[in-house]
């Protein structure tokens, strides 16, 4: 019972310090830098637990270019540019970040980067106060898993640290390959779509994207199902049940209760309700429209992911098979 207690206070107090810090960083950087400031946290939540598998002196750097270039990237892509221009600077920033954070892929080290690239796409506010946000975020990140850096050695049972643990680039060169190509595909889509949430179908391949396909096959049925549900459950809270009055305590309550859970499925629930919540309250767009297009874009995150998958596969039994 004293566990359990001490358990549901810990949380509450994680909370508490979660809404703090994303209200304290939209006051500091302006409300465009949501985003930044919720994958900020992310990082630093991630990385206080986790080694990063560089050296400290280069995350000092590394860290801050990473956020900055995920903010800097997507505003260039909604200038007047040639199409190839564009798909070279989504692949390069994907590559980067794949290609640094190569030793610590396994544990999805790249979430915080990819996810903030994903939903700037298409954000056309000005690029300043969310580059400065992101900046300073990412000295933040380090420095919190410096402050870390020695607790994490002792909990962290192949600490990469100590040089125990040494993935390759040819042990994760699936995932590399499969995430870049399935991002650059999630773009092309958005682009022929003309979408503003592009960075729905994005989110979908970077969730989604497993060195394994029947890893993938599994957790794409899972996410399909969890998408239909959180649509429902969203529309019977804050379309039907609800009234607007309490929209802001069912919103915490609904963040607090994400913080017990513990399953994929039941995650990607809690994850549509809440990216609706963003895009219709705090982006004011049209909810039915937001619905119908979270289900199609999550659907064709799904496909991107599945053709990339098999066409891995082929060309990797292909060449197999020559070479043998």
């Amino acid at each position: 019972m004293k566990k359990g207690w001490q358990l549901v206070s810990r949380k509450f107090g994680l909370l508490v310090f979660i809404l703090v810090f994303i209200g304290g960083f939209k006051g500091i950087f302006g409300p465009t830098s949501l985003y930044v400031g919720v994958f900020v946290l992310t990082g630093l939540l991630m990385f206080k637990e986790m080694p990063l598998g560089v050296s400290l002196k280069r995350q000092w750097l590394l860290v801050p270019a990473f956020y900055g270039l995920v903010t800097v990237v997507p505003y260039w892509l909604t200038l007047v540019l040639p199409e190839f221009v564009k798909l070279f600077l989504v692949a390069s920033t994907v590559l980067i970040i794949l290609l640094v954070l190569v030793r610590t892929l396994q544990y999805q080290s790249y979430i915080p980067f990819l996810m903030l690239f994903a939903l700037n796409q298409q954000d056309r506010t000005p690029i300043g106060p969310r580059l400065v946000a992101a900046l300073v975020g990412g000295l933040v990140v380090v420095l919190v898993a410096v402050l870390y850096r020695k607790e994490r050695a002792k909990n962290w049972p192949d600490s990469l640290e100590k040089a125990a643990f040494k993935p390759s680039l040819q042990q994760n060169q699936s995932l590399i390959i499969k995430l870049t190509a399935g991002i650059l595909c999630a773009y092309l889509v958005g682009q022929w779509l003309g979408a503003v949430k592009v960075g729905w179908i994005m989110l979908t391949v970077i969730s989604l994207t497993q060195p394994d396909l029947a890893l993938t096959r599994q957790k794409s049925g899972q996410r399909l199902t969890a998408t239909v549900i959180g649509l429902l459950v969203f529309t019977l809270l804050f379309l039907v049940l609800v009234p607007q009055t309490y929209f802001a305590t069912l919103l915490i309550g609904i963040s607090y209760a994400y913080m017990f859970v513990k399953t994929y499925f039941v995650k990607m629930i809690f994850n549509t309700v809440n990216a609706l919540n963003a895009a219709v309250f705090s982006l004011s767009l049209t909810p039915n429209v937001m619905l119908v297009e979270r289900l199609l874009f999550v659907l064709l995150g799904v496909v991107v992911v599945y053709l990339i998958g098999y066409a891995y596969r082929y060309f990797e039994r292909n060449l197999t098979s020559q070479s043998a």
